[in-house]
């Protein structure tokens, strides 16, 4: 006689491992993990670049500053000027007997477009 003690209903209950829908489920959830993982990467490398566009703009008006106020004050023009170093326009004014006579105020911006083509600029001030 043949021994039928482990052919039945209770077989397959007694088999461990997952099942296709445990996979599928943690499959799904994997997935969502990495695509937030994915959108939180892009969205740093943006912020990224922002930050080292900005930074570069505020050393560009800070260097402009600085090498004006080298300058002896008979060689300061009043007039606009302005120059250009890749994608930043640096301009800059000069204001003489501004706030007080011998002095001269000086601003200098700065402005750019970013990736998403948005103008962006700074404006730093300084009395000379």
């Amino acid at each position: 006689m043949k021994d039928t003690k482990g052919i039945g209903r209770n077989t397959w209950k007694k088999e461990q491992g997952f099942t296709l829908v445990e996979i599928l489920v943690a499959m799904v959830l994997i997935l969502v993990a990495l695509l937030g993982a994915a959108q939180l990467q892009i969205m740093t490398i943006f912020t990224n670049t922002a930050s080292n566009e900005r930074t570069t703009a505020i050393t560009l008006a800070q260097d402009k500053l600085e090498s004006l106020r080298t300058l002896p004050f008979s060689q300061i023009g009043n007039s606009p000027f302005s120059d250009t170093s890749g994608i930043y326009t640096r301009t800059w004014q000069v204001e003489s007997d501004t706030p007080a006579q011998g002095m001269a105020r000086v601003t200098v911006t700065v402005s750019w477009k970013n990736k998403q083509v948005q103008a962006q600029s700074i404006i730093a001030n300084g009395l000379s």
